[in-house]
């Protein structure tokens, strides 16, 4: 199993992905009287056994942001060699370090994400709800009374925009196998209750962002350890 050195980027695999835990916090923070003491799992990622409600959890972010990101984040812990090939290939991905989100910067052509929820940066979230509609109606999730969907992704989201998000979100949610699709694009959470047919917007703060990402940490250093004892590593 990976090791986890404290104050440096978790490692690329882990018992538990960030993304999940992240997932978990964020919502238990957010309505916490509904999503109590989220369990972790798999297919659905999170269970609420007390309305027997499963959620999956995905990130519809580009893959070439993540991978950039990623590398972003390694390159105070390694060689000199290793650094320059990192930056090289976060040049190739079409960033450059500077003082941009997360420390990185666009150096081509970027997507303007406040054009609407109809423009380029929002497709990949319908593409999520469609994908994971395919996936649960083929029975690869365990049984639940219902089902959400908690979608990561760096866009500008606006309350103004409920009303098309949720009128888009129902035709991709086919059926209605989602009964509720949250978005979260770190700073922002959209709440859309399908069933309800109402939408709700959440800010985050900067403060908060921080404490729930230590938090989500915290469980994955935590399952990391309890799975390195199991193995016999110290």
């Amino acid at each position: 199993m990976a090791r986890i050195e404290k104050n440096k980027p978790l490692p690329d695999h882990t018992a538990l992905k960030y993304e999940e835990c992240y997932a978990k916090r964020i919502l238990e923070w957010y309505d916490n009287s509904r999503y109590k003491s989220l369990i972790i799992r798999d297919k659905p990622d999170l269970y609420c056994e007390s309305l027997d409600v499963g959620i999956e959890v995905t990130d519809a972010s580009d893959p070439e942001d993540q991978e950039a990101h990623r590398l972003w984040s390694k390159l105070p812990y390694v060689n000199a060699k290793k650094n320059d090939s990192y930056l090289k290939r976060i040049n190739q991905l079409g960033y450059e370090c500077g003082w941009g989100a997360l420390g990185l910067k666009p150096s081509k052509s970027c997507a303007v994400y406040d054009r609407g929820p109809a423009s380029g940066p929002f497709m990949p979230i319908y593409s999520a709800i469609e994908n994971k509609v395919v996936t649960l109606t083929k029975g690869q999730y365990q049984k639940c009374s219902k089902y959400e969907l908690f979608i990561l992704r760096n866009v500008y989201l606006k309350t103004v925009w409920l009303p098309f998000f949720l009128k888009n979100c129902r035709k991709k949610n086919l059926n209605d196998c989602f009964s509720r699709i949250l978005i979260c694009s770190g700073w922002i959470l959209i709440d859309l209750d399908i069933e309800k047919n109402v939408g709700n917007l959440k800010e985050i703060t900067s403060d908060e962002q921080y404490k729930l990402a230590i938090d989500a940490r915290t469980i994955v250093e935590k399952a990391e350890m309890e799975k390195n004892k199991e193995i016999g590593i110290a």
